[in-house]
């Protein structure tokens, strides 16, 4: 990537930091990760549903909130981890962990032989997802911005559109959910592989979308930061939008149509609550799951696995920490320390239950099991030096 192209990637990066999905991103964040030193390669895993994941600020977490009503809350004190996922020094092919790869102009696919993308110049890959049809693709550009395509072995790709925010597709790859590929502001729903627009609607000066399973999308309006903002249902079958009734912050959709969301319940002192909930319960937002009191210069951020069963959080002293969200809707808090290099970050969930998480320092990838050990993944270098590692749907 050349100097102009990339100081305009991190232009564009830093004006969309809010807008990633998933867990969210601060600027910093998408610059760090996509901003490598010349003497060194560059690597950018793609998220899946919700695209690439960063957990932000390390935040002391409590145990035994269950509330009823109004909370009652215990103080945050980031107590003891149980250590999980020791690491292991051998470097895992991505192919073996069931990740296809884009490197150079190629995608690799990990059950099938390579292929030429076959992109317009200029556009350089940042983001993707494998779908049944094929692989939906972000690319970033010097002077136009982002863009979604889709692309399949043997033909040519497929503009979808610009990409204002973020994209989603549904468990079964059949429906795609992206914002502002038909206009700035609109939210647009497709079928997967026609590309037949379902329907579009407005949100607010600005979306995040979160995740879609059926006929419901979960969208969120941008806020320009990582703090909470009023979240949507939207019904692709009827088109009504359905807003919260506080602001929230939303880490994720289950395949089987959960969200895992954190409100502010009490501003002084600042008392938060996370819950795994229905789509259906995302409004009225009820004081539920986990609560605890809050120093007001921490924030948590978090991404829930495909099939609900695990909740990934930032922890004290930087580290990433697993929490059960059985134990969450209990209304405790057992977290189990991943023992990654302090500053590890979470990155997306895999169809099978594994963590793919980064250490920026050393540029290093991990693949790891929630209850096992963390594996390093070897990236292949070539003459680019950029590397994407492409996630797929559960379809």
């Amino acid at each position: 990537m050349n100097d102009r192209v990339e100081r305009r990637l991190e232009q564009t990066l830093a004006g969309r930091a809010a807008t990633i999905a998933g867990s969210r991103f601060t600027a910093d964040d998408l610059i760090a990760a996509g901003h490598k030193t010349r003497a060194r390669r560059r690597v950018t895993i793609a998220a899946g549903m919700m695209v690439a994941a960063v957990v932000a600020a390390a935040t002391p977490l409590t145990t035994n909130g269950l509330l009823a009503g109004q909370p009652q809350v215990q103080q945050a004190t980031g107590g003891p981890s149980t250590e999980t996922g020791t690491q292991t020094p051998d470097g895992m092919p991505p192919g073996s962990a069931g990740l296809d790869v884009i490197a150079d102009g190629q995608l690799i696919p990990h059950d099938g032989d390579p292929f030429t993308l076959g992109l317009p110049a200029g556009e350089q890959p940042w983001r993707a997802v494998r779908v049944p049809s094929g692989w939906l693709v972000e690319t970033h550009a010097e002077t136009t911005g982002g863009k979604l395509w889709s692309i399949r072995p043997g033909t040519d790709p497929v503009r979808i559109g610009a990409l204002s925010g973020t994209f989603a597709v549904s468990p079964d790859g059949r429906t795609l959910v992206a914002d502002g590929t038909v206009e700035p502001d609109l939210v647009t729903a497709y079928e997967l592989p026609s590309l037949r627009q379902i329907r579009s609607v407005r949100v607010g000066a600005g979306s995040s979308t979160k995740g879609v399973l059926g006929d419901l999308v979960v969208t969120s309006e941008v806020s320009g930061d990582i703090s909470a903002t009023t979240s949507y249902t939207w019904n692709l079958d009827t088109g009504k939008l359905r807003s919260t009734d506080k602001p929230i912050s939303v880490w994720g959709v289950t395949t089987d149509g959960r969200v895992l969301r954190e409100v502010t319940v009490n501003v002084d002192p600042p008392v938060k609550c996370v819950d795994l909930v229905s789509i259906a319960a995302l409004t009225p937002v009820r004081s539920s799951g986990h609560c605890a009191v809050f120093r007001r210069d921490w924030g948590r951020d978090g991404l829930v696995s495909s099939d609900g069963a695990w909740g990934v959080f930032n922890g004290p002293d930087g580290t990433l920490e697993l929490v059960r969200t059985s134990d969450i809707r209990a209304g405790d808090w057992s977290p189990r320390r991943i023992n990654l290099p302090p500053g590890a970050r979470a990155v997306f969930w895999t169809t099978d239950g594994a963590l793919v998480a980064t250490d920026p320092a050393t540029e290093s990838y991990y693949h790891c099991r929630p209850l096992g050990r963390c594996s390093l993944l070897g990236t292949p270098v070539g003459p680019s030096s950029h590397v994407i590692l492409v996630p797929e749907v559960d379809g």
